[in-house]
């Protein structure tokens, strides 16, 4: 049995030692870069999956809607405080 030149000098003959690195090895389907650049990016990515999934409900149950903020009476009444701020004071008493 003749042996091919890469196993002559003791390499494996398979295709993924032969893959160039940020291109998925031949026939291992779709690569992430992400995944390959951050070895901790799956566990925050489940964690932050995980959040969501306990936290969505909560958020549901406790009725929170931020989109009632930029109602018309709530952006005229945060107006009003942020214009008190506008000029600010200079006076010799409050200084």
């Amino acid at each position: 049995m003749a042996l091919r030149g890469s196993e002559k000098q003791g390499q494996a003959s398979d295709k993924t030692s032969m893959s160039v690195p940020g291109f998925p090895a031949s026939g291992s389907g779709v690569s992430f870069p992400l995944l390959d650049r951050d070895p901790a990016a799956r566990g925050r990515i489940t964690a932050w999956l995980i959040g969501l999934i306990v936290l969505w409900p909560l958020l549901v149950i406790a009725e929170f809607n931020p989109l009632a903020l930029f109602d018309a009476k709530n952006l005229k009444v945060m107006a009003g405080f942020l214009g008190g701020f506008l000029p600010p004071e200079t006076g010799r008493e409050f200084l």
